[in-house]
């Protein structure tokens, strides 16, 4: 990504995906794009979760598949959530000792479990929802980070680009 020229006043890229898309399928959006992804990373490619690794990692060379890059660079990394980016948002609001944070990052059901919470917990998803709760997750990024590897693997890999910026 960092040699195409609409990127190169960017400092970073971040492209963010959750990995329930590895339980798709690209028939799933007909047959133009089942045709148009001959040669791109097969979907679905989900593996058993736990651990959330191994279906993030087929995710990551679909990602690249798509973009046609064989990987990220110095300007550029991959966020995958496991399975969605309610799991970073149930780590961030929940309490600690709540039953949802049970095998967060395998719950593929966590959305709507999050809307049937009681109404003091409750999270519908929506951009307004999305976006106030936003400095809750910032706030709480340690406690997302402890209980979901993927954000802190996410955190490890922004933590080492930090480093590298002059």
């Amino acid at each position: 990504m960092e040699t195409d020229p609409t990127l190169s006043d960017y400092d970073l890229v971040i492209v963010h995906i959750d990995a329930d898309v590895a339980d798709k399928s690209y028939a799933d959006c007909g047959d133009a794009v089942v045709q148009a992804a001959v040669n791109l990373h097969a979907l679905p490619c989900s593996l058993a979760c736990p651990p959330p690794a191994d279906t993030v990692g087929n995710m990551e060379a679909v990602l690249s598949s798509w973009l046609g890059i064989p990987g990220t660079g110095a300007k550029s990394i991959f966020c995958i959530a496991s399975k969605a980016t309610e799991a970073w948002l149930a780590a961030a609001i929940l309490p600690n000792d709540h039953a949802l944070l049970q095998g967060l990052e395998c719950n593929l059901n966590l959305e709507a479990q999050l809307a049937r919470l009681p109404k003091r917990l409750r999270v519908r998803k929506s951009v307004r929802a999305y976006r106030d709760l936003a400095d809750v997750v910032t706030l709480r990024w340690g406690a997302v980070t402890q209980l979901c590897t993927q954000a802190d693997l996410f955190d490890q890999r922004m933590q080492v680009m930090k480093a590298a910026w002059p």
